[in-house]
């Protein structure tokens, strides 16, 4: 009870999530193994980490390790850029950050090994390892060392992989917005922590554009890619409501930039790798002006190998092995949503005759959405601040069949309201993956292909 509209952190094992409590700060809070163990609301008396009652903002690093938090910068209590140890509940580093932009967060990004910390700072990203920050005489949390740093001259943003091959060395991407004579720049560099990276590094690849003004960073899940969607607010064209972007992939290894083919001209408006490294990479988008088309790419390439056909779409989400996808038209868009298996490059088929036909829906405008770490479940979310009114959660099995058995009632809560629904993350190992069931008996699977969408069906396959 009483948690504010911060979202929730998850420790990747599912072990443990933190919450903001108003009035109180961030708590730990700890999930049994056997979650319907819990019959009442958990209560806290005092947080977890000392003085986070303004927190507005967190983040937890890729091995759960050490948590982020932010918030409001006054004169007196300038350093507001927290690093905490999740284990102790100890502050192990300050920061002063007076002001935040939510697209840019978090400032300070985690390895994947969670070996080194790098914060972005003026026209600059300093480099912090792991041993400074827990050394047990640093009784001064404003006094950590850097022992690196790369100079990028008006830096704004820059993004480091949460996971990697651990062959793959230490890489990120920075972002420098243009001015009137120059253009913007994106940039990929490798970098060493424990004091072994020069300054002045050059990148490893950069591309230049004058119409980017932001830039949204994907990483492959072996760290050694990343696809960069530069994009302007208005398409000066007047073409597109969106605005206008540009989808590149910047590789290490490689000596050029490559501008990744799209099968329909018009908006990035959605785009997600295959999750599973042990795989070979691709990467789904979805682009283009209503209905955009979604496409499979080779992650080396870049070239379309698949179209799934025009729709009202804006959201790739795949599951967590990597098996099934979910494409869908979340937020403005109707709340459509295809489930397909990735393996057999067609629509799931298995006892939902809606997925089949095209035809699947939420109910309601979906805020929120997660897959389970099985990749059985598909979870949609109508949540507050965004939406106030219908708060609710829908559960959907793989294969889109709704499932109408979920113990929730919004009516129960209030005058609470529903502020975020979603999984507890497992380790990788703890559940395998698992090819479709059969079908129900009496399902026919022909009855079912016979009315899938004409758009879906028609679409080519790229050489």
């Amino acid at each position: 009870k009483g948690a504010t509209s911060i979202p929730i952190v998850s420790a990747p094992d599912g072990t443990h999530i933190y919450i903001h409590l108003t009035g109180k700060g961030i708590v730990k809070c700890p999930i049994p193994s056997d979650v319907s163990s819990i019959t009442e609301p958990m209560m806290f008396s005092e947080p977890f980490f000392a003085d986070t009652k303004t927190v507005q903002m967190m983040d937890l690093s890729p091995q759960g390790s050490y948590l982020l938090t932010w918030q409001r910068w006054y004169e007196e209590k300038p350093n507001n850029l927290k690093v905490w140890e999740t284990a102790t509940g100890r502050l192990l580093a300050a920061f002063p950050q007076r002001n935040i932009k939510r697209d840019v967060w978090p400032y300070l990004q985690w390895t994947y090994d969670e070996s080194a910390a790098v914060l972005l700072a003026t026209s600059e990203v300093r480099i912090y390892p792991a041993a400074n920050l827990l050394a047990t005489n640093n009784e001064d949390p404003t006094s950590v060392r850097y022992d690196g740093k790369l100079r990028i001259q008006n830096i704004a943003s820059f993004s480091i992989p949460r996971s990697s091959d651990p062959n793959v060395p230490f890489l990120l991407t920075s972002f420098v917005p243009g001015t009137k004579d120059k253009p913007a720049r994106a940039g990929l560099y490798k970098f060493l922590p424990g004091g072994n990276t020069e300054p002045d590094t050059k990148p490893l690849l950069s591309k230049s554009l004058f119409q980017a003004e932001d830039m949204k960073v994907h990483w492959s899940p072996a760290g050694d890619a990343a696809l960069l969607t530069l994009q302007t607010a208005v398409d000066t064209s007047g073409q597109s409501y969106y605005g206008s972007s540009q989808l590149f992939m910047l590789r290490h290894g490689e000596s050029d930039v490559v501008a990744v083919p799209l099968p329909q001209e018009g908006p990035v408006l959605d785009v997600a790798w295959l999750p599973d490294a042990a795989k070979p990479p691709c990467f789904v988008v979805v682009a283009g002006k209503m209905p955009s088309l979604a496409s499979l790419h080779h992650g080396k390439s870049g070239k379309a190998s698949f179209v799934f056909g025009n729709a009202h779409r804006n959201v790739v989400s795949w599951s967590p092995h990597g098996r099934f996808l979910c494409l869908a038209g979340f937020g403005n868009l109707a709340g459509g949503m295809s489930f397909w298996d990735r393996n057999k490059q067609k629509l799931v088929n298995n006892g939902c005759m809606e997925n089949a036909s095209g035809s699947l829906r939420a109910e309601s405008a979906v805020v929120g959405h997660d897959w389970s770490p099985s990749s059985r479940w598909f979870l949609c979310s109508t949540c507050s601040p965004r939406m106030n009114v219908d708060n609710g959660v829908r559960l959907f099995r793989y294969n889109g069949q709704a499932v109408s058995t979920l113990p929730w009632n919004n009516e129960n809560y209030l005058p609470d309201r529903l502020l975020q629904a979603c999984f507890l993350p497992a380790t990788p190992t703890v559940y395998p993956d698992r090819a479709q069931s059969p079908p129900p008996e009496g399902f026919s699977e022909s009855t079912a292909t016979s009315t899938t969408p004409i758009a879906a069906a028609a679409a080519p396959k790229p050489a």
